[in-house]
């Protein structure tokens, strides 16, 4: 989940391919519709196609099992993609059908094999500790795989065209079916409206989201950045860590009320801070913060009981004791 700056006012920028609407005309459309039309299916034309959710980039990280301080410390080379199990994928396809649990099951060697719509009814899309549903998924797991793709200095580069295009006359992106409202289960996710929002900053409380995540993140780390001792340092961490959990109980429970892309966002922060909470408290100083942090979230509505015990399980304790959670409970 990339960590992103603070939103402002788009004007138009060749580096990241992003304009106001006063300055571009990029819309969405049917496909063959009209003549000024921009394919960016897995059929189109080169440079396009590498719009295509089909289309094959390198290790993007599988939303559910990969968090924003496991992709510092991969940019940081403190981890390598190696140290960590299906974690990425080739195609965000991929992690769509490969996620999705139909007769109980997932197929994640979709992540790296060949990718095809799977048949059967889904029951929901396996988002690591919890099942989610269709809508949650979108917000979740397809939105945040597909901008990791889009932010991608390669891709960037295909965005700007677009961006360029947009500049002389009304350009229409077009995927081969037509889905213009996102927030609706009725139709499929069209990644070209995707991409129309995107260029048009309406994907912006993501950006948001992004940055106040990277801000607990630095809060969470600044007690190692000072000279302190055990006594102070531990006592101080813990409190960032309790913070973060607070910000969880704050965005609440979001699951029924998925109706714009900023329920969306606050959704993918509380799950990414729920991750980030795990991850920092999990250790063996850390128990308390992460236990009360669980049961809260539990009494909030927030996750089940069963959903907390298995996602106590993916905190570094485990590594001693997978029933650290439950046992301190009882």
């Amino acid at each position: 989940m990339p960590l992103g700056g603070a939103r402002t006012k788009r004007t138009l920028d060749a580096s990241v391919g992003l304009a106001s609407d006063a300055d571009m005309a990029v819309r969405y459309g049917k496909k063959g519709a009209r003549t000024n039309e921009i394919d960016v299916s897995r059929y189109a034309s080169a440079p396009f196609r590498a719009l295509s959710p089909f289309a094959k980039h390198s290790e993007i990280p599988v939303p559910g099992r990969v968090c924003a301080s496991i992709l510092l410390d991969l940019s940081e080379g403190n981890l390598m993609p190696s140290d960590l199990d299906e974690a990425f994928s080739n195609t965000v396809e991929g992690i769509w059908q490969g996620l999705k649990v139909i007769d109980g099951q997932t197929e994640r060697a979709m992540f790296t094999g060949r990718v095809k719509k799977r048949r059967g009814r889904p029951s929901g899309h396996d988002f690591g500790y919890r099942i989610v549903d269709y809508l949650s998924a979108r917000a979740l797991i397809y939105v945040p795989a597909y901008r990791h793709v889009l932010q991608r200095a390669a891709v960037a580069a295909v965005l700007d065209e677009v961006a360029k295009q947009g500049r002389s006359d009304d350009v229409f992106v077009v995927d081969v079916s037509f889905s213009d409202n996102p927030f609706s289960a009725r139709r499929p996710l069209s990644h070209a409206k995707l991409i129309v929002d995107h260029l048009n900053g309406a994907l912006g409380p993501y950006e948001d989201a992004d940055r106040r995540i990277a801000e607990s993140l630095r809060e969470m780390s600044a007690p190692f950045e000072r000279d302190l001792s055990d006594d102070e340092l531990w006592p101080r961490y813990n409190d960032s860590i309790r913070r973060c959990a607070d910000r969880v109980l704050e965005l609440g429970n979001l699951s029924s009320s998925l109706d714009s892309y900023e329920a969306w966002a606050h959704l993918y922060e509380r799950e990414c801070l729920i991750a980030e909470v795990v991850r920092a408290g999990g250790t063996h100083l850390q128990i308390d913060p992460l236990r009360d942090a669980l049961d809260a979230w539990v009494r909030a509505g927030i996750m089940t009981q069963s959903e907390a015990n298995t996602l106590s399980t993916f905190a570094p304790m485990c590594r001693f004791s997978e029933t650290w959670y439950s046992t301190a409970r009882r």
